[in-house]
């Protein structure tokens, strides 16, 4: 009886902290596996840190809550406990320990096929930390307790099965065509280099815990003067460092292949130098900045000190580094023994032959690089096309190719895949190894491919003729994820959708990514990709025929635009833009025009398949309905949008569909459900009549959870609601911060919710995403739940659920599911050698816990550059600093997309912004006391300087200013000597020997943006320069003491102002950052809330000071000499202030009121008319 194996991962959703019963899940997981053990053991293993497995009691739900009591008692917590370690918040360590003391593993007998429990046992999951808005306040990044519940935070546990086999012989593992039989590598390219800096620590260790086990880093080497070996992509340093920023007189320019390359070398630095100097940045303006200037170079003794599975160097420059004494081979050959290469790659001939001639009893692969073919090979002097008809010439030195993936799947000129070359056939028929590079999630590719990264992948590995043995990549996770889940799975079953399954897939126009939407192409194209659900949005003719259109409005999804450019018109019930609509052309005149594909991103250079610009044709809705009729989805979707306006016009849309229903007989269908969709509660309540129908609800305005009142009333009217993805997910930046409770509420009243719409282009994807639609997908299936989900690209959803998240490879152990890379981007790292940054939170991942680097307040827009592009040698570097030169506020703003490419004005307040904002670390009594004593100092001192200096030398040793009437301004005046002003009509007199405070307080009083007039302000320059600035800093140390209290409620109330403009002001601290203090002082009306804020978004004291004082050199005079103006003419002053005051609060309020007036009007004379 042979012996079995069987191995699986299991994902336990996120869980509330205490005591779990998982039997029930985890038998439904393995069943499967279990059924084929007559006798055999189970052995559980938990991949987590803060919680643990155990057995006990399944019938008392009492005995888990004791048990949780247990734990709090003899593992104390908060900020009285002795422990050392609270990283994460004060129940930190306690959560360790209390993980340390029931395990992470259980062995269970297997008889029969079942677990052998005794009655009342089961596995208990022990869920013993917990997030909490107190632990998460003295963090960077998303407040934990908004991320522990909500956000995809799930555990992996591990079940190995191994027995007596009455089958014997477990099936095999799928047959790779790579050379050696076994799935191919997946090389990360200087890390993770798709989401952080290339070569960066992050970049290293992210690749590990989001790959393949077997992953291989890569690292380009450089060397430094005192030839240490550095890991850096490209010859420069200029485009990826801050080196310009602190060498700028270090700039050079050396021959290199014959060519003159300016910028700044390595070799130009010691390795001091470029350690503790120069930080990375991240050179492709597409990927994100959050991460520049966070972390310093990176050396290839400190990838090996990560003790990766495999390291690849990459020798590129070995010519150029040898021509200043610098030895490449020397410097492998010099290598400890603990760093072992797996693979050396080069694009010289010459070093790969004399180094071969060195490392014979080494297991070292040495890889011939080629680049492209017109490129001439330095040893031989040939082109690299000449050396790639003569492969077999390179096995001599070489093991394997490294060759640009167009070398084996060209493209043609219209960016469309040629027919594969011959190139991997005949490498591995020599024996070699064939390696792929240049591949990227976000970077526009062949139209083949639908803007899906996996499908390239799969391309390349999974396709009837060949297999490359491995690929290159900026974003390995996704590379991982084609080989273990993706590839070997075609002719697989599409899983039936259902809660325990799959969210339905609906299509948006059909197969919109592909073809026009809404023509028979696309819709074909849609049931071929195994859509659930196809759509149609019912658009009116003039004559009265119902017909599938996006919008009413033709001009974008056709070609309207230019055949009937004179029937173009408003429709404000439409749209507040002309437009050609469909209810001024008959159908006629209708199928006369061409579909045109509709590219939302075309601007940025991301097509959608031009080939099929203007192909297919438009269907009615009776058309519609016989396809879809004929065909295999369960379903249809049918939208109805603008009824009334159609009503005014004569066109009963209503009357339309449900007549076309009833004739196409899906008034009696059993097999296909029919969906009807608007956004008019009244449309849908004109369906109730048809009982198999289910009716949504289109809601496409942003909005987070629903009360139990507005759900009722929904539920009057529709069985289900239709969400954008922005009430989803909270997002700030292009990050997610959060998921709401908008699915769980709705779901929690029965009602179903789909979500959309879902686009591939990595623009439409936030960083969380990795610019890879199918975690997007993952997302809202396993950890948001949706019911469905609507999608202009239904394939990429397909393959997803087609090919399964659970799959086992030979030879690769476990897997990385796809769900495990939820959330990942924030994950808490070890540092290897460079000291650890400041605490930070983290975002929920399945993986531990791995560390988010600071983020500087740096907002960059996605759209605003082409896909890919890099940044220039002279492109600015003000942006970019060392956090070792420079503090700067830290703060989760960067991005993620839920929303789309473009951020949500909606959805955050500030409230929550403040609450993402990491507090200083210092004592926040001893800190705020110490600092405001020293500005009071400041005060007392300057007043002590101007008694002195203003004492009298005759008269009354003391006095204050006097307020007289107007009338007597002339005696006033004769009488005293000192300044004056007017004032509601009175004369205010301040003598000349009024004391220095009275001055000193009248300032701080200017500083806080009281008018006071030149006479008032005319005084020392040190105390008025002083005076104001200090004032400004009283209320930035309000806003950092509230801050510290964590008392960040309702904060707009707390300052006077409304909400939107607490909401405005806290996001012009956001953007500028350190800044703030300097443009506080240009801040008519807003300067105490602005100061207010900046302190409580944790701006640097230092650098508030700063900016408020440079500020202060420019705001002054010019108060000055307002006042100077205005000091005799108080009526002017008080018409200048009036008029300010109105610009700001009347004008707008008039406009509207206007506006309303005038839209008023026009609808009663279009009614009456």
């Amino acid at each position: 009886m042979a012996a079995k194996w069987a191995q699986k991962t299991v994902v336990i959703p996120a869980q509330r902290r205490g005591c779990h019963l998982i039997t029930p899940k985890i038998l439904r997981e393995i069943e499967g596996d279990l059924s084929g053990f007559k006798c055999g053991l189970a052995h559980f293993f938990l991949q987590h840190t803060s919680a643990s497995l155990t057995i006990n009691e399944n019938y008392d739900s009492d005995v888990q809550a004791d048990t949780e009591t247990f734990l709090n008692r003899i593992v104390p917590e908060g900020h009285n406990a002795p422990w050392k370690h609270t990283m994460e918040g004060p129940d930190d360590m306690p959560a360790h320990i209390k993980s340390s003391m029931f395990g992470c593993a259980l062995t269970i007998p297997i008889t029969d096929g079942r677990l052998n429990m005794g009655t009342w046992q089961s596995m208990v999951l022990i869920r013993v930390f917990s997030w909490s808005s107190q632990n998460c306040a003295e963090m960077q990044g998303a407040p934990p307790d908004q991320m522990g519940a909500s956000y995809p935070h799930m555990f992996l546990i591990l079940l190995l099965l191994h027995g007596a086999n009455a089958a014997s012989n477990a099936p095999a593992g799928p047959k790779w065509q790579t050379l050696s039989g076994r799935p191919p590598q997946v090389i990360a390219r200087g890390g993770f280099s798709g989401l952080f800096p290339d070569s960066s620590q992050f970049a290293y260790q992210f690749a590990l815990s989001t790959s393949l086990p077997d992953v291989v880093l890569f690292c380009d080497l450089q060397f430094s003067s005192d030839a240490m070996g550095f890991c850096k992509t490209g010859l420069t340093l200029d485009n990826s460092t801050t080196v310009s920023e602190i060498f700028p007189k270090m700039e050079k320019t050396y021959k290199v292949d014959g060519e003159d390359v300016h910028g700044w070398f390595s070799l130009d630095f010691t390795s001091d130098q470029l350690i503790q100097n120069i930080t990375l940045i991240q050179n492709i303006f597409s990927r994100p900045s959050t991460f520049d200037g966070s972390m310093g170079m990176y050396m290839l003794d400190d990838v090996a000190e990560l003790r990766p599975p495999q390291i690849w160097l990459n020798v590129q420059y070995n010519s150029f580094f040898l021509e200043h004494k610098l030895s490449t081979e020397d410097y492998i050959l010099a290598l400890p023994k603990g760093i072992s290469l797996t693979y050396i790659s080069s694009m010289e001939i010459d070093f790969l032959k004399s180094l071969g001639g060195k490392l014979k009893k080494s297991k070292t692969k040495l890889i011939f690089r080629f680049l492209n073919e017109d490129v001439i090979e330095p040893s031989t002097k040939k082109t690299y096309g000449e050396l790639l008809k003569d492969l077999k010439s390179i096995k001599d030195f070489a093991v394997g190719i490294l060759v640009p993936k167009t070398y084996i799947w060209p493209l043609n000129k219209d960016q469309y895949l040629a027919p594969s070359t011959s190139l991997v056939k005949d490498a591995h028929a020599l024996g070699l190894e064939v390696y792929a590079s240049g591949f990227a999630n976000d970077i526009a590719t062949s139209y083949n491919y639908s803007y899906d990264p996996s499908a390239e992948y799969l391309q390349f590995i999974d396709n009837p003729d060949f297999s490359v043995d491995g690929v290159l990549t900026d974003f390995p996770a996704t590379a991982s994820g084609a080989v273990a889940c993706l590839a070997h799975s075609k002719g697989n079953p599409l899983p039936p959708p259902g809660k325990d399954t799959r969210p339905l897939i609906i299509t948006h126009n059909g197969a919109s990514g592909v073809f026009a939407g809404s023509t028979d192409l696309a819709y074909q194209q849609a049931i071929k990709d195994a859509a659930d659900i196809i759509d149609c949005a019912v658009q009116m003719s003039k004559d009265g025929v119902a017909f599938c259109m996006h919008s009413a409005d033709l001009s974008a999804y056709t070609t309207a635009g230019i055949a009937f450019a004179s029937k173009s018109s408003t429709v404000h019930e439409i749209q507040n833009k002309s437009g050609i609509f469909s209810f001024d052309l008959s159908w006629s005149e209708i199928q006369t025009l061409k579909p045109d594909l509709y590219s939302p991103f075309a601007q940025a250079g991301l097509k959608r398949n031009p080939a099929a610009k203007h192909a297919g044709k438009f269907l009615t809705l009776p058309q519609f309905l016989d396809m879809a009729k004929t065909s295999n989805v369960s379903g249809i979707l049918i939208e109805i949008e603008h009824a009334p306006y159609f009503a005014k016009r004569g066109l009963g849309v209503v009357d339309a569909v449900s007549s076309a229903l009833v004739k196409a007989s899906y008034d009696k269908e059993t097999k296909q459900q029919v969906f009807i969709q608007s956004d008019d509660s009244s449309v849908l309540s004109a369906f109730k009549k048809f009982l198999t129908f289910k009716r949504v609800l289109s809601i496409e305005i942003q909005f987070s959870g629903a009360s139990k009142p507005s759900l009722d009333d929904i539920k009057k009217y529709a069985d289900g609601v239709r969400i954008h993805r922005s009430s989803v997910a909270q997002i700030t930046g292009y990050f997610m911060t959060k998921f709401t409770d908008t699915v769980s509420s709705l779901q929690a009243a029965n009602l179903t919710v789909f979500i959309g719409v879902l686009k591939n282009e990595f623009m439409n994807l936030g960083f969380d995403y990795f610019a890879d639609p199918t975690i997007e997908v993952v997302t809202y299936s396993l950890a948001v739940m949706a019911d469905g989900i609507v999608t202009d690209f239904p394939a990429t959803a397909a393959s997803y659920f087609i090919h399964g998240i659970f799959r086992f490879l030979l030879g690769t152990g476990p897997i990385i599911l796809w769900s495990t890379l939820l959330g990942a981007t924030q994950r808490t790292l070890t540092p290897i050698h460079t000291p650890p940054p400041p605490p930070m939170a983290t975002v929920a991942t399945h993986f531990g816990s791995p560390p988010s680097p600071p983020r500087r307040l740096c907002r960059r827009s996605r759209s605003a550059f082409p896909a890919g592009a890099r940044r220039s040698a002279a492109a600015p570097r003000a942006r970019i600093r060392s956090l070792r030169n420079l503090s700067c506020l830290v703060s989760r703003t960067a991005k993620a997309s839920v929303s789309g490419a473009e951020p949500s004005s909606g959805g955050e307040d500030v409230n929550e912004i403040i609450d993402a904002v990491e507090v200083e670390s210092t004592t926040p009594g001893g800190s705020f006391l110490a600092k405001v004593t020293v500005a009071i100092g400041i005060a007392v001192t300057a007043t002590v300087i101007s008694l002195i200096m203003k004492q009298p030398s005759s008269g009354p040793s003391f006095s204050l200013p006097q307020i007289v009437d107007a009338s007597t301004q002339s005696d006033a005046a004769a009488a005293t000597i000192g300044y004056t002003f007017s004032l509601f009509g009175k004369i205010v007199i301040i003598p000349e020997y009024t004391p220095g405070w009275v001055y000193f307080w009248l300032l701080m009083a200017a500083g806080f943006g009281l008018f006071i007039s030149e006479e008032a302000l005319n005084v020392w320059v040190c105390p008025l320069h002083w005076g104001v600035c200090i004032s400004d800093m009283i209320p930035f140390y309000l806003g950092k003491l509230f801050r510290q209290t964590k008392a960040s409620k309702d904060i707009s109330s707390k300052i006077g102002i409304g909400k939107e403009k607490a909401l405005s002001i806290s996001r012009a601290v956001q953007k500028y950052g350190n800044l703030i203090g300097f443009v506080e002082r240009f801040s008519i009306g807003v300067r105490n809330p602005t100061a207010f804020l900046a302190g409580a978004l944790g701006i640097s004291a230092d650098c508030f000071f700063a900016g408020v004082c440079f500020g202060c050199l420019f705001t002054l005079p010019i108060q000055l000499a307002v006042g100077f103006v205005l000091r005799e003419r108080p009526v002017v002053a008080l018409a200048s202030v009036a008029a300010a005051v109105g610009i700001w609060t009347a004008f707008p309020y008039a406009a509207a009121a206007c506006t309303a007036l005038f839209l008023y009007l026009r609808r009663r004379r279009e009614s009456s008319s």
